[in-house]
């Protein structure tokens, strides 16, 4: 299958004001997958999950969230306007953090859910959740206090100057965050993200990204994914996903107050983990999984040894891990099998 399938929609509301921009593979009577990008990146981050799921017969889309790419803020959901009652949502990064948010709350909308890098009841549940759980024979409390998610209270702490650095300089910023996994750093501290406000920002005192080695980015992977997140960068402000970071007082009352059946999630669960994950590396912080496996009453746990962007490093493992995660536990939703009990009439 060519990349001329993914083909790209929109869709607007509020007078026109207000948009939606996704793209979408497969055919339109398929069983629908959607997956959701997270910080900072675009739909086309998922072009390889896309190409080989809509080759199986699936519906597969991914759509710009709010403030990314062609999309705006939008008060129309997604679901509605692709005329369906359901979906199987696949989250990475801080899509997690809305796919597990959208699996307590709405249910009912979830065939089944899977997520990659970020375990469930953490990132909904803001910083404090992520201190609880980190590995201090890794982290000492008095040299690591956040742990690895030191870079989340240096966004809190100075949203305005968080926001200059990573937009000074937008491609170098981008070579910079999208590297692969580095098997040598497993299981030591990450300096980077673990020592930020002591190190003084996201690149130290500098006032922006300093220049990275091509050779040693994800960009020789999928160069076209590489231009449009700097096409994006230089598009929008990152004012709107550094919001983010943000907003957990507020996430965690609505997960507290609000969550359906006290979070227990019922449908089949897929956990995608990336061993060489700096920032959620769940093999050498054991506890992060904890929640997630109290909470699901059917998860399906893998790892993949690769970095945080593990769908662009490793397409193909992370590819097999969902396909075979889908004919063995989410049953029933094969093309072939699938009618249409979850289409409207």
């Amino acid at each position: 299958m060519s990349l001329q399938a993914i083909t790209d929609h929109e869709f607007t509301f509020d007078n026109g004001k207000s948009k939606t921009h996704y793209i979408a593979a497969g055919p339109h009577n398929g069983p629908l997958i959607i997956f959701i990008h997270g910080w900072i990146a675009v739909a086309e981050t998922r072009k390889e999950q896309l190409l080989a799921l809509s080759a199986l017969g699936f519906r597969v889309v991914a759509p710009d969230t709010c403030g990314y790419g062609g999309s705006t803020v939008t008060k129309r959901a997604l679901l509605s306007h692709l005329d369906r009652e359901q979906a199987v949502w696949i989250g990475h990064d801080w899509g997690c953090g809305l796919v597990w948010s959208l699996a307590s709350h709405h249910p009912e909308k979830c065939v089944a859910v899977a997520c990659m890098t970020v375990p469930y009841r953490t990132v909904e549940f803001g910083l404090d959740r992520f201190v609880s759980m980190v590995n201090r024979d890794i982290y000492p409390i008095d040299e690591y206090p956040n742990g690895p998610w030191d870079y989340q209270a240096y966004h809190a702490e100075q949203p305005q100057r968080s926001q200059q650095v990573l937009e000074a300089d937008p491609e170098n910023t981008i070579k910079l965050s999208y590297r692969a996994g580095d098997p040598a750093g497993y299981g030591k501290p990450f300096a980077w993200s673990s020592q930020m406000r002591k190190n003084g920002g996201w690149f130290g005192p500098a006032d922006s990204a300093p220049h990275v080695d091509i050779s040693t980015t994800l960009r020789k992977n999928s160069p076209d994914i590489f231009e449009k997140l700097v096409e994006t960068y230089r598009k929008n402000s990152t004012f709107g996903p550094n919001a983010y970071y943000l907003n957990y007082d507020v996430n965690l009352k609505y997960e507290k107050e609000k969550a359906v059946n006290g979070g227990i999630l019922e449908f089949p669960v897929l956990f995608i983990a990336a061993k060489f994950d700096g920032v959620c590396d769940t093999a050498v912080a054991p506890k992060l999984n904890g929640p997630m496996r109290k909470a699901c009453k059917n998860l399906t746990e893998t790892s993949i040894d690769a970095g945080h962007w593990v769908a662009i490093e490793k397409p193909r493992e992370v590819n097999a891990a969902i396909v075979r995660w889908l004919v063995e536990e989410v049953k029933g939703y094969w093309p072939g099998y699938w009618t249409t009990p979850f289409v409207k009439n």
